[in-house]
């Protein structure tokens, strides 16, 4: 969702829709009650405002045709309300998603925060999100619950390492699985 070079903003704006980049880029660590915006939205069906401790980009420049431009989360940054998810349908028919968060593990614990990006990479691929949410993809009961790791072992123990050298401390997170 960002670029440091200032120049390469308008491409990087047509294509994400959004962007946090060039030399008056904006950042805070905060913790905060992230607000849902636009409870209509596919992709915030089931999804809760949730308490996170995040680091935040926000003051984002949008596509100056921004008609189906869709600010989905804010966060209240320095005491002003901010958007930090937002989805776009494209003019190409392509849809984009962006979020200015992921930056800690610890807010994947956080069922309303996995459900917003397993519904948003649904959306993003013009799939169905159930109108109750996808509960399928946040059902983590049956795999020991959020504080065991993929491999099986408690989360809180020691890092491995796998065959292909990636280290990996992330335990499972509603069927997405990948590697810290």
């Amino acid at each position: 969702m960002g670029t440091k070079d200032a120049e390469d903003i308008p491409d990087f704006v047509q294509l994400f829709g959004c962007c946090h980049g060039g030399p008056d880029r904006r950042y805070k660590v905060v913790e905060t009650a992230i607000e849902i915006t636009a409870p209509e939205h596919p992709i915030l069906r089931a999804v809760k405002p949730v308490t996170v401790q995040e680091e935040f980009y926000f003051k984002l420049k949008i596509p100056p045709q921004a008609q189906q431009h869709v600010p989905l989360v804010k966060a209240m940054i320095d005491g002003e309300a901010q958007t930090v998810a937002y989805a776009w349908d494209r003019p190409d028919g392509g849809r984009s998603f962006g979020f200015t968060g992921l930056h800690y593990h610890k807010n994947w614990e956080h069922e309303s925060y996995r459900r917003l990006m397993a519904q948003a990479v649904l959306w993003s691929l013009h799939r169905d999100v159930p109108a109750t949410g996808g509960d399928r993809l946040n059902d983590i009961e049956s795999r020991g619950g959020s504080r065991v790791c993929r491999d099986g072992r408690p989360r809180d123990s020691p890092r491995t390492t796998d065959v292909r050298g990636w280290q990996s401390d992330m335990g499972v997170a509603s069927g997405i699985q990948g590697t810290g």
